[in-house]
């Protein structure tokens, strides 16, 4: 029987029994105690709900009731009772309710069963090698909330592509659906048209549930919520919205593409053309009508152009926001994270502490703010926010990465490694962790170890382009110049606006005397960022040995002014004036070198005694 059939009686206001009968009425008994226990669930009196749950259970034998007993098994963090509960229910002779299904397979998800949950939403088990299977169902349970746990489930088993599909299909199916267009940008499906042309405004997207459902108040209000809530109304149904329910062979529907508005280069902008006439509004405009209910379809567009790493753009959108919603914490967040993202991590880290002042436990701004106090080394300030967030939040993963981050700030590698692995055991997904992991542990020349955990990074996030970039300084360490170059380059495709990687990519490219391909690289790398110091003093490097040499000197005098204090361009610029044969000058640089960095006064006087020896070949130290 499809599921249609099985709920097609709905209306009637059945309880089913478990010999399959319906009972002909509802007492006003269990109507009051199904109120109690939602009263409850929402008071927070969890202990409450679950033993008038569990009598309710015992007298009605409802699916409904069923599905509402697992639910206080799960708020008092009892899965695994609700899910041996739920198995019972469903080995038992009648056909399982498709909403008790999607709670077992959401137990099961939760348990780490994930063939299990996966079995259970499609009803057609895989095979041990996870090969493709033909649906099973007519209909996934619980519409786009189903597809969405089937997208995370592919996720959780390395299925990234089929992921980007079901999300893709669950956001098709409800634009209102956050979790699951988040999920699908931080897969980097956030730029497809798909994606970004699905998101109208938060009216639009609840007009367009509505106009595609046919509301039954009779129903009560679980039949109705988008979500299939878990808290229930007495008397109501079990009937998904027909919005809400999709066949499962269904493929994505691609609506019209949406490209975002162009905007003129800034940092490590990537310009796009403008797009679709749906979103192409001018500045001005977009100001006036971000107001009331178009604060979706901009954060949502916001954060797939963040997922992007079109950084400029992001700025722009938040900017546009109506102030009730730009000084909000998560809004602050993500404009703090285009900020750190650009490499402006002063603007970062005053975007952070804004959200910070409004939610001192922002999730989304914890854990990367500290990481910009880690580069700006303000080691104070860092400490002060490691004290803050720990104390009551002991079970948040992002705070014990503050911790590790205040550690490494200090050179405390073996501590800061203690609490990002403290990190990890509280969510084993969290990527970010074994990326900070991994440069602790190369901070200590631990590499084996190091490229373990950037691995793990990117086994749980393959688009986490700074494990990728891990992975690429530790071959460069160990002279692996062809493997470093290939992860530098994975790292480039994520984030192709960032002037570091670009810088790296040069560096490990000039080790291994790919000189022009290196000049190249270091050139992308000062036009993303012309204030990167590290590239342009790398590309004079370069044209020394193209025997470019007068421009070098150019661009190291140009550097001179900037860092005027910084030794290696005073030595570096010596061997360039002895290299066109001005020793004069050459002897004045190295002894400027020699006062700014005495440590190093036997390499340097190596330099001067060369210009009295010519014979003498010091260019290689």
């Amino acid at each position: 029987m499809c599921i249609r059939d099985r709920v097609s009686t709905q209306s009637t206001g059945f309880q089913t029994q478990q010999d399959g009968s319906m009972s002909a009425a509802e007492n006003d008994g269990t109507l009051a105690l199904r109120a109690t226990i939602n009263e409850a669930l929402a008071s927070f009196s969890d202990q409450t709900a679950l033993f008038c749950a569990e009598r309710l259970y015992a007298e009605t034998r409802a699916a409904e009731d069923l599905r509402l007993l697992c639910t206080c098994y799960m708020r008092m963090g009892q899965e695994a009772r609700a899910y041996r509960l739920l198995k019972l229910h469903r080995n038992a002779s009648t056909p399982t309710h498709p909403q008790n299904l999607f709670l077992l397979a959401k137990v099961c998800f939760q348990l780490k069963h994930f063939d299990e949950a996966e079995a259970v939403l499609t009803g057609a088990p895989r095979s041990a090698q996870r090969a493709e299977f033909d649906a099973g169902r007519a209909e996934l349970p619980n519409g786009s909330y189903g597809l969405e746990l089937l997208g995370e489930i592919c996720r959780r088993t390395g299925r990234s592509g089929k992921a980007v599909e079901y999300f893709t299909q669950a956001v098709q199916l409800n634009p209102a659906h956050w979790s699951a267009f988040q999920a699908l940008c931080d897969l980097g499906g956030g730029a497809s048209a798909e994606a970004m042309s699905a998101m109208p405004s938060i009216q639009g997207a609840v007009q367009r549930l509505h106009a595609d459902a046919t509301p039954d108040v009779s129903r009560g209000l679980f039949a109705d919520s988008p979500a299939g809530s878990l808290l229930f109304t007495p008397g109501s149904g079990y009937a998904p919205s027909p919005a809400h329910s999709t066949p499962f062979n269904e493929g994505p529907r691609v609506p019209p593409p949406v490209v975002p508005r162009a905007r003129p280069s800034r940092g490590s902008d990537h310009v796009s053309t403008r797009g679709s006439s749906l979103f192409s509004e001018t500045r001005q405009t977009r100001s006036r009508t971000a107001a009331g209910s178009d604060w979706f379809r901009t954060l949502s567009r916001a954060y797939a152009m963040l997922s992007q790493y079109m950084l400029p753009n992001v700025l722009e959108e938040v900017d546009s926001l109506e102030a009730q919603h730009a000084n909000t914490p998560w809004c602050l967040a993500l404009q703090g994270r285009a900020h750190f993202e650009m490499t402006n991590y002063k603007l970062a880290a005053k975007s952070f502490k804004a959200a910070l002042a409004l939610d001192p436990l922002c999730t989304e701004a914890i854990d990367v703010y500290s990481t910009t106090l880690w580069q700006l080394k303000l080691e104070l300030d860092l400490s002060q926010l490691a004290q803050e967030v720990i104390q009551d939040n002991r079970r948040c993963p992002q705070a014990w990465c503050v911790l590790g981050n205040c550690f490494s700030l200090q050179q405390d590698h073996d501590s800061a490694i203690k609490f990002f692995d403290r990190a990890v055991q509280l969510d084993p997904y969290y990527s970010t962790a074994y990326t900070l992991c991994g440069h602790e542990q190369a901070a200590n020349e631990e590499h084996d170890k190091s490229l373990s955990y950037y691995r793990n990074a990117i086994r749980h996030d393959e688009r986490n382009y700074k494990a990728w970039f891990g992975l690429g300084t530790v071959y460069q360490r160990q002279e692996k110049h062809e493997a470093a170059e290939l992860h530098f380059l994975h790292a480039i495709e994520i984030h192709p606006g960032s002037s570091v990687l670009h810088c790296w990519l040069g560096i490990v490219r000039d080790e291994a005397h790919a000189y022009q391909s290196a000049l190249q690289s270091l050139e992308t790398a000062i036009e993303l960022n012309p204030k990167n110091p590290i590239a342009r003093f790398k590309r004079a490097k370069v044209l020394m040995q193209l025997d470019h040499t007068a421009e070098a000197v150019d661009e190291l005098l140009e550097l001179q002014a900037v860092e005027p204090k910084e030794a290696e361009l005073y030595l570096q610029l010596g061997r360039a004036y002895k290299k066109l044969g001005e020793h004069h000058s050459a002897r004045l640089q190295l002894m400027l070198a020699w006062d700014l960095d005495p440590k190093n006064s036997n390499r340097i006087k190596a330099e001067m005694e060369q210009l009295d020896n010519p014979g003498l070949d010091l260019d290689g130290v």
